[in-house]
């Protein structure tokens, strides 16, 4: 479908964390664009937790909402 993104990717890297993780995370993420310029994107992702995986759980999961431009 033309108005929807979805995205799939196992990784161990990601923009926004502070330090690499060697083992691997799971991330999904939809977008659905309302325009053509504006969209909505709701993401899940299943990944090791804590700084420098200092934690009580070895995994956490997080949720990222937010809203998407392409021009």
């Amino acid at each position: 479908v033309e108005s929807w993104d979805l995205t799939v990717a196992v990784t161990n890297s990601n923009m926004y964390d502070l330090e690499r993780h060697y083992q691997p995370s799971l991330q999904v993420d939809a977008c659905w664009h309302t325009t053509p310029s504006l969209g909505l994107l709701c993401g899940v992702r299943y990944k090791p937790a804590g700084m420098f995986n200092l934690s009580s759980d070895y995994y956490q999961l997080s949720v990222n909402v937010g809203v998407v431009y392409r021009w």
